[in-house]
């Protein structure tokens, strides 16, 4: 049986957040607009829609009615952040950033 579908977008938020801090020097536990800056830095990606990937994200987490569809779009944002990150994807993987 399948837990809550906003469990892994909380896990895959951490690893992205432990990408970024590791990654570019962000210290943890600062605000997601610096993070999404310095992830939006490094990736290429637009800072813009990095703050809207984790906003959703953390909304997510703490919502307990996150739907499977929902949750698994914003697992996958997520992955393909971390994966630009650590240089594991092409620059141009552009999150969905759906709504």
């Amino acid at each position: 049986r399948a837990g809550p579908p906003h469990a892994p977008v909380a896990t895959a938020r951490t690893r992205l957040l432990r990408a970024a801090t590791s990654t570019t020097g962000v210290p943890p536990g600062s605000s997601d607009h610096l993070i999404a800056r310095a992830v939006a830095a490094r990736t290429g990606a637009e800072v813009a829609e990095v703050e809207t990937v984790l906003a959703r994200s953390l909304d997510a987490t703490t919502d307990p009615s996150t739907n499977g569809k929902t949750a698994l779009e914003l697992i996958t944002d997520l992955q393909q952040l971390t994966a630009r990150l650590r240089g594991d994807a092409p620059r141009d993987a552009v999150p969905a950033v759906t709504s």
